[in-house]
């Protein structure tokens, strides 16, 4: 079966992982504020990354006078990658918060927060899509590629 075939017959809807976080707000007062937020994840597939990782060159490109430091990038493409793979809990097709805000969702999320969502996103993709071969297998077939 050829894959235009298998995605058109044999599809299922993507898993999703429920995750909570802290977010970080300002009330009227100004004062700083924190209340615990649930989202879905969902996987992001590879042209979505892309395009996301633009939009995190493109707001550093913007608001910046000088040449992001790697770790800024790095940063910004995280927090970029995890506006598309948050999404609302209740109606999973719809993100947790709209790229129009941004800046919202860039100030409400902490970095160590982010580092937890990203990890979060990672072992959730790693159970979804467990590797196909065994560490046998993997060091059987370097074997063979070295010619042993």
């Amino acid at each position: 079966m050829q894959l235009g075939n298998i995605l058109e017959t044999a599809a299922e809807p993507v898993a999703l992982r429920i995750v909570r976080f802290p977010v970080l707000g300002t009330d009227k007062s100004g004062n700083q504020t924190s209340a615990m937020a649930e989202a879905a994840l969902a996987f992001v597939d590879e042209a979505k990354r892309e395009e996301y990782k633009q939009y995190a060159r493109d707001y550093l490109d913007a608001n910046r006078t000088t040449p992001a430091p790697i770790d800024v990038l790095g940063d910004e493409i995280d927090r970029w990658f995890l506006m598309a793979a948050l999404r609302d809990k209740d109606k999973p097709a719809c993100q947790f918060c709209l790229n129009e805000n941004y800046e919202q969702f860039r100030s409400a999320i902490t970095r160590e927060t982010a580092a937890y969502l990203m990890k979060q996103h990672d072992m959730f993709v790693t159970d979804e899509y467990p590797e196909m071969t065994t560490d046998e297998q993997r060091e059987e077939l370097t074997d063979q590629a070295v010619g042993k």
